[in-house]
């Protein structure tokens, strides 16, 4: 059995908050359910309208990376800031967890501002026979790395 038909009024509403919103948050902040609102997004408009729609989604990404880039240089600057006012004796009074958490943090907003990644991923390997050999290739040569700098 269908429900009532959405009003004109509320479907514009609802694709106009499909710009910024999920299709969830949309359906928790008009009342409307989850359903409906895929079967709404899903429909096209007239084109004129829709070009309208993607120029204004434009705009929001626009205003979106223009205030990043903004978040990004205040953060860059805070970093310059801190930077400066580490004087060797305050690095030398602080505590090793001290260091080791402002280091991490200063590591992880510079990550951040390069655009990197900042997650921590834990990898395992196997180690089979032609690992092995490199591995005692690696240690025979450091050896003889060491071996020539003590000549």
């Amino acid at each position: 059995m269908r429900g009532k038909k959405t009003p004109p009024e509320k479907v514009e509403e609802i694709k106009a908050l499909s710009l910024v919103f999920s299709p969830a948050a949309i359906s928790e902040k008009v009342g409307v359910s989850l359903r409906t609102i895929h079967s709404i997004l899903a429909k096209k408009d007239n084109p004129v309208i829709e070009k309208r729609r993607e120029e204004k989604r434009l705009e929001i990404v626009d205003k979106v990376w223009d205030g990043k880039i903004a978040d990004v240089r205040e953060l860059k600057t805070k970093c310059d800031m801190i930077l400066e006012g580490l004087t060797k004796d305050k690095i030398d009074k602080a505590r090793l967890t001290e260091l080791t958490t402002a280091f991490g943090t200063l590591f992880d907003k510079i990550r951040l501002l390069q655009n990197q990644s900042t997650d921590n991923y834990a990898l395992q390997t196997s180690i089979n026979d032609e690992k092995i050999s490199n591995l005692q290739e690696a240690k025979e040569y450091l050896n003889n790395v060491v071996k020539a700098l003590r000549e």
